[in-house]
């Protein structure tokens, strides 16, 4: 994983809702640890093709394949008991937002937070427009951990009053992991990190 990143992210003011996503064959993958959070949206199709892929061929089939991309930092600095900093994260139209919800809806009743040492401009009406959402609970860590920009949106942190219910969808992800692995003979953790991988270098190269 890649730290220290610039929190760079086109969102369009649009939003694909996660039943719209799913019924649209866009799979997500959720990857925890103590530390960190990422997220994963893709298509299922254009990612069993491109593991089926010769390696020296997979490059440009990298773009067909994923949808959003987020990883998330916990940050325990910001008087918060569960906080968490965005550190990288990349959408397709549309996504940005459910990408966003995902993310506050993973950090199980944490809080969502940009990052703290540097914000684009784009990545600013992000968090403008979380700001003035009435369905987003924002709190005040200005005072504790102060944001890199003077924008009154990056002072907050922020969680859906109503979480999604993403884990009745199931993790969709998880059971193309298994299949991939299953058809290509590899062992399942190598095609996760795999995947997890290749979507953070299609997030870094989509700019």
């Amino acid at each position: 994983m890649t730290l220290g990143l610039t929190e760079t992210i086109w969102l369009d003011e649009e939003m694909i809702s996660l039943d719209q996503a799913t019924s649209q064959g866009i799979a997500f993958h959720i990857n925890k640890n103590q530390h960190f959070i990422r997220l994963v949206l893709f298509k299922p199709e254009a990612a069993e093709h491109y593991f089926r892929t010769n390696p020296k061929e997979r490059v440009m089939l990298r773009k067909e394949v994923f949808v959003g991309w987020l990883v998330m930092l916990k940050n325990s600095g910001c008087g918060l008991a569960k906080g968490y900093e965005i550190k990288l994260s990349n959408a397709n139209k549309g996504y940005g937002p459910l990408l966003y919800e995902l993310a506050m809806s993973a950090t199980n009743g944490g809080w969502l937070m940009s990052d703290r040492k540097s914000v684009s401009d784009k990545a600013v009406h992000v968090w403008n427009r979380m700001f003035e959402r009435s369905d987003v609970e924002h709190t005040f860590i200005g005072n504790k951990c102060y944001p890199p920009r003077k924008e009154e949106s990056l002072k907050y942190a922020y969680r859906l009053r109503a979480p999604l219910d993403y884990q009745s969808y199931g993790d969709t992800g998880a059971s193309l992991i298994a299949d991939v692995a299953d058809a290509v003979n590899s062992d399942p953790a190598w095609v996760e990190m795999e995947l997890l991988r290749q979507a953070e270098t299609w997030a870094l190269n989509s700019f």
